[in-house]
């Protein structure tokens, strides 16, 4: 029986592994910037979700959006509950004053 004989691998020559580590240093150079400019932007993104944190809930300083509206929601409630009363109580003292004309 004929051993079978593996296929031999292409060699490389000279100019070709230069061309290709060559080529291998220039893509790590390549990652390197694309990670230092990742790592800039991560910060810049941590910077201005630490801004908008202070901004929606504010600090010791001063309130927060979120602060801010809940105080606007609560007067507008008190307004609208003010604005009622005084109808209701329009409206009782009309009836009441046709009520005593009627009878009187």
């Amino acid at each position: 029986m004929i051993p079978m004989s593996q296929p031999r691998k292409p060699r490389k020559s000279p100019a070709k592994k230069a061309r290709v580590a060559q080529a291998e240093s220039l893509e790590a150079v390549r990652l390197g910037h694309a990670v230092e400019r990742l790592d800039r932007v991560e910060a810049k993104l941590e910077l201005l979700l630490e801004k908008l944190d202070r901004t929606l809930m504010g600090d010791l300083s001063s309130p927060g959006v979120i602060l801010r509206l809940d105080r606007v929601e609560q007067t507008v409630e008190r307004s609208r509950w003010f604005a009622r009363a005084i109808l209701g109580a329009a409206i009782s003292a009309l009836v009441g004053t046709i009520w005593v004309l009627l009878r009187g």
